[in-house]
């Protein structure tokens, strides 16, 4: 995508990915925080099991960041057990059923995204055959939570 994107995106994971989203999931609760009775539609099951399907924006948000936090520790509990590809660990975390067709290149690319974010807390290392293994450290939790939704990386992480 690099030849595509405009000249200022230098470092991709500064727009896309986890810890891209996560950002963009603080910067909105930022913006709806103290909005009293702003409500949240979900883009998908809006009307389910015969009522709609709202909730409060901001305690939405915490949930799905929460969501990824537990969803890190999970993979990071599977590469306890030694080295993994993200299919494996997929295979591993998701129900079967949801491993079916498309749901198997899905997952695998959800494990992809999450496995990024923990190379870059030191959490992980890639390693030989596409594989990912475990440094035995758990700092993705006080790097998610420390994720500044106005800052880039380089700031966040003292120039690195």
């Amino acid at each position: 995508m690099a030849p595509v994107l405009q000249p200022h995106y230098r470092d991709a994971a500064s727009f896309f990915g986890l810890r891209a989203y996560i950002k963009s999931l603080k910067r909105l609760k930022d913006a709806v925080s103290g909005r009293g009775g702003l409500i949240l539609f979900p883009s998908h099951r809006i009307y389910y099991n015969g009522r709609w399907n709202r909730g409060d924006a901001a305690e939405r948000i915490v949930e799905v960041i929460r969501h990824h936090v537990e969803r890190c520790g999970a993979i990071l509990e599977i590469l306890r057990k030694g080295p993994k590809t993200d299919e494996q660990i997929a295979k591993e975390h998701f129900p079967e059923e949801l491993l079916e067709g498309f749901g198997r290149i899905m997952a695998a690319n959800e494990v992809v995204s999450h496995c990024e974010l923990l190379i870059r807390c030191g959490d992980v290392v890639p390693a030989e055959g596409e594989k990912y293994i475990a440094t035995g450290t758990r700092g993705f939790e006080a790097y998610i939570e420390g994720l500044d939704p106005y800052l880039e990386e380089e700031t966040e992480r003292g120039g690195l």
